[in-house]
């Protein structure tokens, strides 16, 4: 049951509300989005690369190990699966022993779309913190990281995923293990902290989808 709150501190909230932490987030959340359409040329969306990029590194997986490697609620996973079967950059099929669940693949065209986009999405996080130090970036993306596993914990997304073991092809695989770090240290991250704090400029809460 949440504590009571005096009503000193209900107006000294609603007057700070520009130093709250959900706005602060929704803040740099809107920056990294800002800097995703001036640096990053490829025709991706910051979910998107992260899709690409964890079924690159991990081979063939199906939705829900997709989701909690991202941070994506299901949902969100579907929908974005489906466009991005549509534009030929995964596959999206049935999975072989369990008709139930959807495995993707990603597709020798989306393996060139994360390579071209891995050094943009690079420059773009220099450019996210670049007023911060170096032993400054360490302890925000720290403390954002622990933000972010609260976030996935409430939503189901904090046990680690359940990859696959078939092996993708040399075709449909590409060595950006380096470049998944810093993704999930970015955008992902503040998503996934912007996650307890759901918003849209109309007021009305969101998915993990509205800004693909």
């Amino acid at each position: 049951m949440p504590s009571s709150a005096s009503d000193n501190e209900i107006s000294a909230v609603i007057r700070g509300f520009a130093e709250t932490p959900g706005h602060l987030i929704r803040r740099a959340y809107q920056a990294h989005t800002q800097l995703w359409a001036e640096l990053v040329p490829v025709d991706i969306t910051g979910s998107q690369f992260a899709i690409l990029c964890a079924l690159a590194v991990h081979g063939e997986l199906d939705q829900a190990s997709v989701g909690r490697l991202t941070s994506l609620d299901r949902s969100s996973v579907a929908e974005l699966a489906g466009r991005m079967a549509g534009r030929g950059l995964i596959r999206k099929d049935r999975d072989e022993r369990d008709g139930r669940r959807r495995v993707l693949r990603i597709t020798e065209q989306g393996t060139r779309a994360v390579t071209e986009a891995a050094p943009h999405v690079l420059q773009l996080g220099q450019r996210l913190l670049a007023e911060l130090d170096e032993d400054e970036r360490e302890r925000f993306l720290r403390y954002l990281s622990r933000v972010g596993d609260q976030a996935d914990s409430r939503l189901g997304h904090y046990e680690a995923a359940a990859c696959s073991s078939a092996a993708a092809s040399s075709a449909g695989r590409v060595n950006i293990d380096s470049w998944l770090p810093g993704t999930m240290t970015g955008e992902t991250l503040i998503r996934s902290a912007n996650r307890l704090h759901p918003y849209s400029p109309g007021g009305s809460a969101t998915s993990s989808a509205d800004s693909t």
